[in-house]
């Protein structure tokens, strides 16, 4: 079996393009590469959940039908992926050609050498769009000391979804603050919100353990935290590097994410992000 190295002439660490199938197929004009690829293998490492490997396993088909080259996507639950890839790459197996991950991670893989410098090949590359991805995460996600390491698929920001319906009815206004979020969650926690003869809940957020649920107590805690502005930091403080959650803020961030915990689903602590997106989906 022909892997990456095939693709190149050489043995390749691990190239970590997040957009691996997306990117390249936009840079394949007609059937120009069809059959070039012919017998390669790639094999790419994502999370278990339709969110990322689903678009990359219906994508595949397509990909090798204009490349010849196979996708062989793998998939892991989040909580492992950081260490499938770190023990697959510092081992040496290099059983993975290619992977998506959280952002945060590339710094640990940066270091030891797993990751390469995607610069030169961007430069060379007049049909990839980056202005097409957010210039946050085009020049933060993307970067690591200056250098391109990742493309970006897939950028995240949280938001509070709310059923305006339901707020116009009560005479609410759309929350503002987390008073305000658990003042509407208790309001409308325990009633029939979909017509279905069956209570409801007034709140819903992702809270499951090493998964990606981290996400959620950090846009609790940041309003706290950064009570004069984002130069404060989220994490650490900026001048001493200390955690910032021996503190009161932090505190309080804790208080109101127990406090939504009472108008959750029953099994709310078990929830992803997924599972909480196809749940206020269905009402």
């Amino acid at each position: 079996m022909k892997r990456l190295k095939n693709l190149y002439g050489k043995e390749v660490l691990a190239i970590i393009i997040a957009s691996l199938l997306s990117c390249f197929l936009s840079l394949i004009s007609g059937q120009a590469m069809a059959g070039k690829y012919d017998g390669v293998t790639i094999n790419v490492m994502t999370f278990t959940g339709p969110q990322i490997a689903e678009p990359l396993q219906r994508r595949a088909p397509e990909f090798k039908k204009l490349t010849g080259a196979t996708i062989n996507v793998i998939t892991v639950p989040f909580s492992d992926l950081y260490t499938k890839l770190l023990t697959d790459w510092a081992t040496g197996t290099n059983s993975i050609d290619a992977a998506v991950f959280a952002p945060q991670w590339m710094a640990d893989y940066v270091g030891p050498g797993y990751l390469e410098d995607l610069s030169p090949r961007i430069a060379r590359d007049k049909a990839l769009q980056l202005e097409d991805i957010g210039k946050f995460f085009r020049d933060f996600s993307m970067k690591f000391g200056g250098k391109t390491y990742t493309i970006t698929l897939d950028g995240d920001f949280q938001m509070a979804y709310y059923r305006s319906d339901l707020l116009k009815k009560a005479g609410m206004n759309p929350p503002a603050t987390w008073d305000d979020y658990i003042a509407i969650a208790k309001k409308f926690h325990g009633q029939d919100l979909n017509g279905d003869g069956k209570p409801d809940y007034g709140s819903c957020i992702s809270k499951k353990r090493n998964a990606q649920a981290f996400w959620m107590i950090t846009s609790v805690s940041a309003g706290f935290i950064q009570a004069k502005g984002t130069s404060e930091g989220a994490f650490f403080d900026l001048d001493t590097m200390e955690p910032l959650v021996n503190n009161d803020a932090f505190g309080a961030a804790l208080d109101v994410y127990q406090e939504t915990t009472k108008y959750g689903p029953p099994d709310e602590i078990n929830l992803d992000v997924g599972d909480t997106r196809g749940l206020f989906t269905s009402g």
